[in-house]
């Protein structure tokens, strides 16, 4: 079977998972081409090395990707953001059906401009495509505060509602996303469950290393690392909240390690505010990810407390069980059940500083070895629940039954 993977980002974009994505399917003995742009996300710029142009084939891990011209943003504009988000979809439009063989099947990840762009292209090939929702459109956008209008929701979710009739079958991520499919009048046959994996192999636990500590300025603390996209859905704010509340405890800090849109806000008000228990690490590839990790003494997932939340399950949350480390899960629903039943941290309530630092407080305050635990049993669960292996075979036989009929 031949596959194009079509998807806004990838590696070297902290999006491991795709990539991850193309690469077993390739390993399962399939003939897999990724379509994506010229890297640029969270930041909004072109990664260095790469130069935006008409076309350029790249690899990956042996598989061949083909990058095609991007409208490269992810400022606050909305105006830009448009462009970024339709420029991809247009130059596979345009140049797909010229630069890549006939596939078996199109898999589409996220995105409803790109389904727009694989039912074109897929409909000159004559063949069938999939789709995969990382995150739901229309509700994370309205969630973001990126589109406030009505109008323009109403006309982002009848776009959706048409990628959901158009795709053969649809991946989503958790039985949430799943349950607000149907309610949208999507057949319950066309949708699976498969939630996402993470490689335990490269998330692992390490051992920290002390020149490292003494260089982030995280040695002698103990440290609170969140990790990943700093950007409006975040809700990062609480953090900053929490730890003001913190200032009694000298020996707590708080590290943010990523980039976002708002990286400079968070920043600058940590600065206003004197909050000397919060530290910026800046921003690290995914291959360096791990020895950052070990440094920390607890790990915090957060979003905006919102109805879209409760069903999201953000990657970061198989990768944090995976490095061995207790967590602090500011999240309700789906995301809140995976960490509890591990008994793999502590979680409180979303947009509650007060909940937060004392869920931080209380996890400080245990012996060190009730942390180990905490961290062994996620590890465990990542292990057990989130195999790589076994959960990307799951999306190759639904690929492979589309591409069969």
């Amino acid at each position: 079977m031949r596959v194009v993977l079509l998807t806004q980002y990838f590696p070297p974009e902290p999006t491991q998972l795709y990539g991850e994505l193309a690469v077993g399917l390739r390993e399962l003995g399939h003939d897999v081409v990724v379509v994506t742009g010229f890297p640029n996300w969270p930041s909004g710029r072109i990664y260095p090395g790469y130069r935006n142009r008409l076309r350029q084939w790249d690899e990956h891990a042996g598989v061949p990707v083909l990058r095609l011209l991007t409208f490269a943003d992810h400022s606050k504009s909305r105006f830009r953001r448009v462009l970024n988000l339709f420029s991809l979809a247009s130059s596979f439009a345009l140049l797909g059906p010229w630069l890549v063989r006939r596939p078996s099947c199109v898999h589409v990840v996220q995105l409803a401009t790109l389904c727009a762009s694989a039912r074109l292209v897929g409909g000159l090939w004559r063949v069938p495509h999939t789709l995969e929702i990382q995150d739901l459109w229309p509700e994370t956008l309205h969630s973001t505060g990126m589109v406030a209008s009505r109008r323009a929701l109403a006309v982002v979710g009848r776009l959706c509602d048409a990628t959901y009739r158009w795709a053969s079958a649809i991946r989503v991520i958790s039985p949430g996303f799943r349950e607000n499919l149907i309610g949208k009048g999507v057949p319950p046959s066309k949708i699976e469950v498969i939630e996402n994996w993470v490689d335990t192999d490269f998330y692992r636990p390490e051992p920290p290393d002390p020149a490292l500590a003494e260089r982030l300025g995280m040695a002698g603390r103990f440290n609170v690392l969140y990790a990943g996209n700093l950007g409006l859905m975040q809700g990062l704010g609480t953090l900053l909240d929490a730890a003001a509340l913190l200032r009694d405890r000298p020996d707590i800090q708080i590290c943010l390690a990523g980039d976002g849109v708002e990286r400079e806000a968070l920043r600058r008000r940590a600065e206003s505010e004197g909050l000397r228990n919060v530290r910026f690490l800046g921003s690290f590839p995914t291959s360096e990810m791990n020895p950052v990790y070990a440094l920390a003494d607890a790990l915090l997932v957060h979003l905006r407390r919102d109805p879209l939340a409760a069903i999201t399950i953000p990657h970061k949350v198989q990768s944090y069980l995976a490095v061995g480390k207790p967590i602090v899960c500011a999240l309700e629903g789906d995301p809140r059940a995976i960490v509890e039943q591990a008994a793999a941290g502590l979680a409180c309530p979303p947009e509650d500083p007060e909940a937060m630092a004392q869920a931080i407080r209380r996890l400080a305050d245990l012996p060190e070895a009730d942390r180990r635990a905490m961290g062994a049993r996620g590890r465990a669960a990542a292990q057990r629940r989130f195999d790589r292996t076994t959960q990307i075979a799951k999306v190759e036989r639904m690929i492979r039954r589309t591409a069969e009929g």
